[in-house]
């Protein structure tokens, strides 16, 4: 019960004391976009601005598509071979299969998708 008392205190302070801006555009070059805002604070006006790189999102974005690609390709090959991969490791802990280098899948890549797919899973 405190603790919910202690969120929803919180949440009420965060919104109460929010302050109301209006961003209009104030300049945008190469993707970055600035945007500047009047604050009201005591009845003084602050000058604000807001500084948006949409470069970064982009390249980050494009990275997590591609890991996401491969990881997709790697989970649907072990759905197809996943039983020569587990007849080799069957009955063994986890920790063993991935430091013992006598126990190699078929291929790199079939470790990779059975180490993955397993502690994913």
């Amino acid at each position: 019960m405190r603790k919910l008392l202690i969120l929803l205190l919180t949440i009420f302070s965060f919104s109460s004391f929010a302050q109301d801006v209006n961003w209009e555009n104030y300049s945008e070059k190469d993707g970055v976009i600035i945007n500047k805002g009047m604050i009201d604070c005591n009845g003084n006006e602050l000058l604000t601005f807001e500084i948006t790189n949409t470069n970064n999102q982009k390249v980050f974005a494009g990275i997590l598509i591609l890991i996401a690609l491969y990881l997709l390709i790697a989970f649907i090959s072990f759905f197809f071979d996943w039983k020569a991969d587990d007849s080799i490791v069957s009955g063994q802990d986890l920790a063993n299969i991935i430091t013992d280098k006598k126990n190699l899948l078929t291929s790199e890549t079939s470790n990779f998708e059975f180490e993955n797919f397993n502690l994913v899973i």
